[in-house]
């Protein structure tokens, strides 16, 4: 790719008229004023040589005017000498009828371009004709000629100054800059490829830090269903066990009912924290179920009218999404009892071929008006050590609305039909 710079071609369309001018000014002004000068001084010179004739035509008739036209001839004859010395070509008497009287011309005066001059003739106080005089233009012409060579040779290295040194300077200017321009692309293209492959590194980091979060929220997952198991069936058996003996000794002595209260209590803090650790609901009725009866409680314990749907008819076979889907939804529905004072919340479970989506709306007092849900924190780390996504806004009638949405695996996807 090069620069659409075309400064060549551009300065050459600029150049051309701009040469073209200073050939013809430099070339054609001073040999034409020089010649227009010149003409100017032999029109004086003709014009005052016919006034000195006409004057002395004019003075020697004044005696005998009548005879002022037989003596014409020698007045020329004498003014010969005045064609001798100068470039005055011929002088010519003429009446006041336009005849031709006398005529005086120097040799070869009719092959040259002559300038003639007139003045009239006064004898006896009327005008009777006049003298004119005509200057040759034949050493102006020949002089002009040698100064329009000169000058032309002038002008037309002048021409090529100005026409090869700008179009050499930008030639060398544009092809500086096509250099440029192409270790500019060559820089582009480099950097170019490092960022893909910077890209590809990303890409690869990331698609391990994931499968390093997937394994380490499967691990953590199984580590605390193993625990909520062991705390089931050893803590849990044993409180049982207790509290069967305890209830025995206590119908022989009422004063033991305490501890059996107590041993109640302690059976109901490990029944909760079992669940904390492994929501048995989610292994035993898997996700679409797992999250209705999350639902369910909510309407139940607490009076707020939960709407759920979901297209989910087939479980994921993702165990870390499923476990981040319920966590979310979980935290979602405490942050809404908490927090917002809803009366109204709808529960949205949509899974694609891609992604599994959650959407958690409420017509509460809005995120901007309930003080900071901390839980948002939590919620928005599930969705990213999965590589998903989580915005918490402002609904469109007022309320929260939280969407997370998880990436799957084509394998971990069973869409079914569109949610109603």
């Amino acid at each position: 790719m090069q620069p659409p710079m075309q400064l060549v071609s551009r300065l050459r369309a600029l150049l051309e008229p701009l040469v073209a001018i200073v050939w013809v000014t430099v070339w054609l002004s001073a040999p034409v004023l020089w010649l227009s000068f010149t003409v100017t001084e032999l029109r004086l010179q003709a014009n005052a040589a016919a006034a000195q004739l006409a004057e002395r035509i004019g003075r020697e008739s004044d005696e005998q005017p009548e005879l002022w036209r037989y003596d014409s001839l020698k007045l020329l004859q004498n003014a010969r000498p005045m064609l001798a010395n100068s470039d005055l070509a011929a002088v010519r008497l003429v009446d006041h009828n336009g005849v031709s009287l006398d005529a005086l011309s120097e040799e070869g005066a009719e092959q040259q371009t002559l300038v003639w001059q007139a003045f009239p003739v006064q004898v006896g106080g009327a005008a009777q004709g006049h003298v004119w005089v005509a200057a040759s233009l034949g050493r102006a012409l020949r002089t002009a000629s040698i100064l329009l060579a000169a000058f032309g040779l002038l002008a037309a290295g002048l021409g090529v100054l100005l026409w090869r040194v700008p179009l050499h300077a930008v030639r060398s200017a544009e092809q500086r800059l096509s250099e440029l321009w192409d270790q500019r692309e060559a820089s582009r293209q480099a950097l170019q490829r490092h960022n893909e492959e910077l890209e590809v590194q990303v890409a690869g980091r990331t698609a391990e830090l994931r499968a390093m979060s997937a394994r380490a929220t499967n691990v953590q997952a199984a580590e605390r269903k193993a625990l909520a198991r062991e705390l089931h069936d050893e803590l849990g058996q044993t409180l049982t066990g207790l509290r069967l003996r305890l209830q025995v000794a206590a119908n022989a002595d009422p004063s033991l009912g305490t501890g059996v209260a107590l041993v109640d209590k302690a059976i109901e803090g490990v029944r909760r924290a079992v669940l904390s650790l492994a929501p048995a609901s989610l292994d035993e009725l898997g996700l679409a179920q797992a999250i209705a009866r999350l639902c369910e409680g909510v309407q139940e314990s607490h009076g707020i009218a939960v709407a759920y749907a979901t297209n989910l008819q087939a479980e994921a076979t993702d165990a870390a999404v499923e476990l981040a889907a319920y966590r979310i939804t979980q935290e979602a529905l405490t942050n809404v009892v908490r927090h917002s004072g809803a009366h109204r919340v709808e529960v949205s479970l949509t899974v694609t071929a891609e992604s599994m989506s959650l959407l958690v709306c409420d017509d509460g007092k809005g995120i901007g008006a309930a003080p900071p849900r901390a839980g948002l924190t939590s919620m928005r780390e599930r969705a990213a050590l999965l590589g998903g996504t989580l915005q918490a806004t402002a609904g469109d009638g007022g309320g929260t609305r939280i969407e997370a949405v998880l990436p799957l695996t084509p394998a971990g996807a069973n869409p079914g039909s569109p949610v109603p």
